[in-house]
C-alpha cells in the first residue's frame, strides 16, 4: 500500500490531500474497510484494459456504502486511457456505471498526464462543498438554539 501526499490550491485555499493506493489487492481488503470510516473522498479506479477490475467496482461501491459516512464523495476513474488498443471496457460502459452509481466519471492516463489533476480537483471540490454544507448547517442550528434561548429568557423561562 502506498501513500501519496499532495497539495492543491482550490478556490484560493491550500488543501492537503492524502491518497492511499491499495491497487484493489486482496491483502488490503480488511484494512481498506477501516480507512472508509475517516475518508471524505474516494477515487475508485479500474483499469480499462482489465475487465475484472471494472467488475470489482460494484464490490468496492458496496464496501463504501457499508463502511463510509453518508457524506463520502466518490469519483469513478477508468485508468490507462492511453492504451486504446488494449481497451476492453468502453468509455460508454464506464460512464453508464458512473451514471448508475450517481457519481462523476473520468478516464485518465498517468503516462500522458490526462485528467488526473482534473479528477483529484473535482473530488476535492466535492468534499469541500460537503464540509461547507455541514458547517453552514451547524452554524444555522447554533443560531436557532441561541434564538430559542433568547426567546425563553425574554419570556421569563430562563434560569
Amino acid at each position: 500500500m502506498e501513500l501519496y501526499k499532495k497539495k492543491e490550491n482550490i478556490n484560493g485555499k491550500e488543501i492537503k490531500i492524502k491518497i492511499w493506493d491499495t491497487a484493489g489487492q486482496e491483502q488490503y481488503r480488511s484494512l481498506t474497510r477501516n480507512f472508509f470510516h475517516a475518508t471524505e473522498g474516494i477515487l475508485l479506479i479500474y483499469d480499462i484494459t482489465n475487465i475484472n477490475s471494472f467488475q470489482q467496482v460494484k464490490y468496492w461501491m458496496q464496501c463504501i456504502h457499508d463502511n463510509a459516512s453518508e457524506n463520502v464523495k466518490v469519483v469513478l476513474i477508468g485508468s490507462k486511457s492511453d492504451l486504446e488498443k488494449d481497451r476492453v471496457v468502453s468509455t460508454e460502459d464506464g460512464q453508464a456505471l458512473a451514471n448508475n452509481l450517481k457519481i462523476k466519471f473520468y478516464e485518465t492516463s498517468a503516462l500522458k498526464n490526462i485528467n488526473i489533476q482534473e479528477a483529484v480537483i473535482d473530488l476535492t471540490t466535492q468534499v469541500l462543498s460537503v464540509k461547507k454544507e455541514i458547517n453552514d448547517a451547524i452554524k444555522l442550528k447554533q443560531l436557532s438554539d441561541e434564538n430559542d434561548l433568547s426567546k425563553n429568557q425574554a419570556q421569563g423561562c430562563g434560569c
